[in-house]
């Protein structure tokens, strides 16, 4: 009949005969985690004090074990967390530096060990800064951990750029930093880290690449043939300043002029169709300029590379001026028209002959001829 147990009364009371009952709240943590009933079966009954104050103090008891089980299972949770994390900063490849609020070293991962040079027992209460220094490759000079800013906005840094790190053993490492602060729930600093990639090798063979490019771009200007690169589909990509001097054109005028579809001389086209088609071509010819209408006789070498799938993705021209050489055998063989003359233009019996290195007539005056009866031919 007591209103406080009515819901209570059908489906529990009733079918097993309850008809006293006590309950008592359990809480913790501000809160309501369950209900202590103390009950009475068959014969009425009336809770006195001592009662009251047992079931109260059995209430506080469950209480305090449930929150004691609670702290457990959270310490558990967390323990298994820690071991978790210990494993994963071991297993990473990157250093992992997390320090205190006074931005002193806590805990160095395996990699950061290696890296810095300082075993983590004798880094741990070290100030960061004494640990770890950083200087910006180009000006030499140190830079402010990235740690420190994030720390001081209690944001996110993310440096785009490098960094050397000389460590203990005044190792040289290049680096990317990363850092992120560490807070409490309320707010409160509670440290921070800072992960460390090493990209030393990546940074030599960068520096390697560069070096290289800019040894192939000396050599790419100061040859003594004019060179041409051009894509897959025919068009220039670059050419070298010889090649400007032939063609008597600025460079920024033929970059992008498609050979394949704008070449008009026949034969230099054929020899680039033959390269797409065989990987090389030779051209040899008085090639016309369709830019500036100079002539230029000349002889052309054409290479193309492939890609993976056998495609046609570029290629390379070589291109030698023939002007200065036909010229000296046009010379040449104007001087030995002018000495044939001479020759044969000496009066009386003079004897004279020309042998190669067999000792074959390569040359017969015409009174060698007259007095011995033959012909040159025959000699």
């Amino acid at each position: 009949s007591d209103p406080r147990t009515a819901e209570l009364s059908t489906s529990y009371l009733r079918p097993h005969n309850i008809v006293s009952f006590l309950g008592l709240p359990v809480r913790g943590d501000h809160k309501l985690i369950g209900v202590l009933c103390i009950e009475q079966i068959e014969e009425m009954r009336s809770w006195n004090y001592t009662e009251k104050q047992f079931a109260a103090t059995a209430a506080s008891y469950l209480a305090l074990a449930a929150e004691y089980e609670q702290k457990q299972q959270a310490q558990s949770e967390a323990q298994e967390r820690a071991r978790d994390l210990s494993v994963t900063l071991e297993s990473i490849n990157d250093a992992v530096i997390v320090t205190d609020h006074r931005r002193c070293i806590r805990n160095l991962n395996p990699a950061a060990e290696a890296l810095l040079g300082y075993p983590l027992e004798e880094a741990r209460g070290l100030p960061a800064a004494s640990v770890l220094q950083l200087t910006d490759t180009h000006t030499e000079e140190e830079v402010r951990l990235p740690l420190y800013d994030a720390l001081d906005r209690l944001e996110t840094i993310s440096p785009n750029a490098s960094f050397l790190l000389i460590n203990r053993r005044k190792e040289d490492f290049y680096v990317t930093a990363n850092a992120n602060p560490i807070c409490q729930p309320d707010g409160t600093i509670y440290g921070g880290v800072m992960v460390c990639r090493d990209i030393t090798q990546a940074h030599i063979m960068s520096s390697r690449l560069r070096e290289s490019e800019e040894q192939y771009r000396s050599i790419f200007e100061m040859a003594p043939l004019g060179i041409i690169h051009f894509d897959g589909a025919g068009a220039i990509t670059q050419i070298n300043r010889r090649m400007e001097e032939y063609l008597s054109v600025r460079r920024e005028k033929l970059l992008g002029f498609n050979l394949l579809h704008q070449l008009q001389d026949k034969q230099l086209l054929e020899a680039l169709q033959v390269a797409f088609h065989n990987g090389k071509g030779y051209y040899e010819g008085a090639y016309q300029s369709i830019f500036s209408g100079k002539v230029i006789p000349s002889r052309t070498w054409i290479q193309t590379r492939t890609d993976t799938a056998g495609s046609v993705c570029g290629g390379i021209m070589i291109v030698e001026d023939n002007s200065q050489r036909q010229l000296m055998e046009h010379r040449l063989r104007e001087s030995e028209a002018h000495y044939r003359s001479l020759v044969d233009s000496i009066p009386g019996a003079v004897f004279l002959s020309a042998f190669d290195s067999h000792l074959s007539s390569i040359y017969v005056s015409r009174y060698i001829e007259y007095i011995t009866g033959y012909s040159k031919n025959d000699f």
